[in-house]
């Protein structure tokens, strides 16, 4: 642990080791004990080229270490370093749980079903000024040009989106509000009873009254199909020849509808 610790220190001489070095070793120690009582599937390398062990051993520290770091030297405030740590417990708590469920496809299937995969952890840095954490941000980070940054050369200028799954339309309302070129097509049957954001459900006719409210003002630049997802015809949307620039599915998750 205590080379482990040295070698991040080589990237940024500033921080004070000396002072906290047993304490840092002995978070890693932690982290290995943690490391030990995860399943098997843990321990493959999966569709991320990595394994949730390896993200546990070595991305969690180099996350954490310069905010750390900063909080020992008195580089960063308190209330300020206490959010970033909380924001990064957050994403990689689904990083790990994302690793493993893709260790647990691998040791089923191999790569067959599923080849490559990328985890955005960075995407929940775009609402972090806001101190909002909200899946339109990690999407609307993906629109702006994701990882490759957020240059003209990268951002998608007028893109075109399909969703399956709209229920209320919160996250179509976002978007629409922060691309002002966005072309949303959203496409759900509205069937029975369906939950809603806060954890209520109701009637689908009231869901998709409400969804429909929320989607008027951006009329001209949003579709809204009732329809379940393999009757719509991407052909026939309004989309024409160009192809979508962004699918984001979110419509029933267990296993047998998501293949």
């Amino acid at each position: 642990t205590s080379a482990h610790a040295r070698r991040i220190s080589e990237s940024d001489r500033s921080y004070p080791w000396d002072d906290w070095d047993d304490t840092w070793c002995g978070f890693l120690c932690s982290l290995e004990s943690a490391v030990r009582l995860l399943p098997k599937a843990a321990f493959v390398a999966s569709a991320f080229n990595t394994s949730a062990a390896a993200v546990v051993r070595e991305e969690l520290p180099q996350a954490l270490a310069p905010v750390l770091g900063g909080l020992a030297r008195g580089g960063i405030g308190l209330q300020d370093g206490f959010q970033v740590v909380d924001n990064a417990s957050l994403v990689f708590m689904e990083y790990i749980d994302y690793a493993v469920l893709l260790g647990e496809e691998a040791l089923r299937f191999g790569s067959q079903r599923v080849s490559r995969a990328v985890f955005h952890g960075d995407a929940s840095k775009a609402g972090y000024s806001e101190a909002l954490l909200h899946r339109s941000h990690v999407l609307g980070w993906l629109l702006e040009g994701g990882e490759l940054g957020l240059s003209g050369a990268h951002r998608m200028e007028a893109p075109v989106m399909l969703e399956v799954g709209v229920n209320v339309g919160q996250l179509a309302t976002a978007l629409l509000r922060s691309h002002s070129r966005l072309r949303w097509f959203g496409v759900d049957p509205y069937l029975g009873d369906l939950w809603t954001p806060g954890g209520t459900s109701f009637p689908a006719s009231d869901v998709l009254k409400l969804a429909q409210e929320n989607l008027a003002p951006f009329d001209g630049r949003a579709r809204l199909f009732v329809a379940p997802s393999l009757a719509l015809d991407p052909r026939n949307v309004g989309v024409g020849p160009a192809p979508l620039d962004m699918l984001f599915v979110d419509g029933l998750h267990d296993e047998e509808s998501a293949l």
